[in-house]
């Protein structure tokens, strides 16, 4: 990991990156009291015990979602194929970072776990944004998005703010329950809106992890865990839904 780094570092540095794209803009620093969860027990000689094994699901969720490649009349096009390929790789990859980072908390652990989870963000963004606008440059829209948000991580890695991958983070939040309110191709948003509805569940659970605490010795961070890997089952599930129907006709 640690050449990995190197190499993404001098390509960051080569490009200007951040003088280029982002100059005069307020710096995010990243609030180091973020990796003090309420949960810190040590349980079967694993640290933050609740908040590593609560990853556990999102492997199940990429799995589940492996039956979908059976059919194959489920993507119209084949860069979807890929894309959906990208995202359980990438909803796999979350779970493998967040057990990378709860075994130690801090800045360079918690890269590997935004990494992916901005792959997800960017691919269901993308989806959303083909149901419900012009399929004629979804592939395009698709590698930009992911491209962006890969950026907006390796962006405060190597330059230290938070802004870029906030409006990955949080602009994806607004902005897909604006696009669910668009008609779309598919009539049925229901699995859309379950993914939107526990996403936010789960960065409430994730604000409010000292609160809960207080009530719960697990703390909100492990059900935070649980919640996202929820919302990631809808979008898998909708999409499975989606594809059989497809297959049938």
């Amino acid at each position: 990991m640690g050449m990995l780094l190197t190499c993404l570092k001098v390509a960051i540095e080569g490009l200007s990156f951040g003088s280029v794209c982002f100059n005069g803009l307020p710096s995010v620093v990243q609030d180091q009291t973020y990796h003090a969860f309420a949960d810190q027990r040590t349980m079967f000689g694993l640290h933050n015990f609740w908040n590593v094994v609560s990853n556990l699901p999102f492997f199940l969720v990429a799995v589940f979602g492996l039956r979908e490649f059976h059919l194959k009349e489920g993507f119209t096009e084949k860069w979807e194929r890929v894309a959906f390929g990208v995202l359980l790789a990438a909803i796999a990859a979350v779970g493998a970072g967040s057990i990378y980072y709860h075994l130690c908390p801090d800045d360079t652990h918690l890269f590997w776990d935004r990494l992916p989870m901005t792959l997800v963000f960017m691919t269901v963004m993308a989806c959303i944004i083909s149901d419900r606008l012009s399929k004629q440059t979804d592939c395009l829209l698709w590698l930009l998005l992911v491209g962006f948000g890969g950026a907006s991580v390796l962006y405060w890695r190597f330059c230290g703010s938070l802004l870029p991958y906030g409006c990955v983070q949080f602009g994806a939040m607004i902005l897909i329950p604006a696009l669910l309110l668009l008609p779309g191709r598919c009539g049925d948003t229901s699995a859309m809106w379950g993914l939107a509805g526990f996403y936010l569940l789960a960065k409430v659970l994730e604000i409010y992890d000292p609160l809960i605490g207080h009530y719960l010795s697990t703390g909100g961070h492990p059900w935070k865990h649980l919640s996202a890997a929820v919302a990631a089952w809808f979008f898998v599930q909708g999409a499975y839904r989606r594809s059989a129907d497809s297959s049938k006709v």
